[in-house]
């Protein structure tokens, strides 16, 4: 349940599930669509259909989405104050709650199959991505953030579609015409129409941050990233172990430097050289 608090602060009622050794239980996993799906779509948006731009790309986030499917095991919860329970009593799910384990495979369950049943047929090797043959639209779901490809009217018909099943909001609708969007914000990427194409931008804030952490301005014109120097100098350099605080900064860095390899190929050299460095100190370590 939601409530919003005068100053327009939004609480939520979430559970607090507890582990009991059972983490291979199949009904904890949901499945995510791997980043090239999204970039599927893209390429769908950009291709000519008899011979002009007819596709657009829909963004819609389905509201308190693990609120939405059925409980269908026996789950009891303490009730909070505000329900006013009486000593004793405890609450028993009707719907799933955010903070329970199975609630984001029942979420998963609970679009897909409404999904189907619209005629849309899911993916063989990724469960969370459909393609609709007869309209022509294709779409991947992220947890609740739903990304759609298709022509005008079939996408009007997707978001009433979405629409009688759940409380959406449409954050967008990338396209050619002056009506549409022309930027979109994605999984921490940024997705602009242009005039030649649809671009695909990382989060800058990552660069940002690594470019700050290793003393590089914001008028700095290049960085060497073929890591030909670097390797050479740590061959002939002694190794000196890293504090704990010095070797939880290195792994965010190491992590911030690996994300944005998926979207610049010219950090991926660095982003493997990296991880090698990361996983070397972590075996010796062991060894020691």
């Amino acid at each position: 349940m939601d409530t919003l608090k005068s100053e327009g602060v939004r609480s939520r009622l979430v559970s607090r599930d507890f582990k009991g050794g059972d983490n291979d239980r199949d009904d904890l996993f949901a499945a995510t669509p791997p980043l090239e799906s999204k970039r599927m779509l893209l390429s769908r948006a950009a291709t000519f259909k008899n011979g002009k731009l007819t596709r657009k790309l829909l963004f819609i986030d389905a509201k308190k989405a693990h609120l939405n499917p059925r409980c269908q095991a026996d789950v009891y919860i303490e009730l909070p104050e505000e329900a006013g329970g009486k000593p004793g009593e405890c609450g028993k799910l009707d719907y799933w709650l955010y903070g329970f384990r199975p609630a984001a495979q029942a979420w998963e369950e609970h679009y897909s199959e409404k999904l189907i049943e619209a005629g849309f047929k899911r993916g063989r090797s990724c469960s969370v991505i459909f393609h609709h043959q007869f309209k022509d639209i294709s779409c991947a779901v992220h947890g609740d953030d739903f990304t759609f490809v298709g022509e005008d009217e079939e996408l009007k018909w997707a978001t009433e579609l979405l629409k009688s099943w759940f409380e959406i909001k449409v954050r967008g609708i990338l396209g050619p015409g002056l009506k549409d969007d022309k930027e979109v914000v994605i999984l921490g990427r940024t997705v602009r129409w242009k005039s030649w194409g649809i671009e695909w931008e990382a989060d800058p804030k990552h660069r940002k941050l690594l470019m700050e952490r290793f003393g590089y301005g914001v008028n700095t014109k290049s960085l060497n990233c073929n890591g030909d120097n670097a390797t050479h100098q740590d061959e002939e350099a002694e190794e000196v172990p890293l504090s704990s605080s010095e070797a939880t900064e290195f792994r965010s860095s190491a992590a911030r430097l690996n994300f944005l390899s998926q979207d610049s190929p010219e950090l991926m050299y660095p982003a493997k050289a990296v991880s090698y460095t990361h996983l070397r100190a972590h075996e010796t370590r062991h060894d020691l």
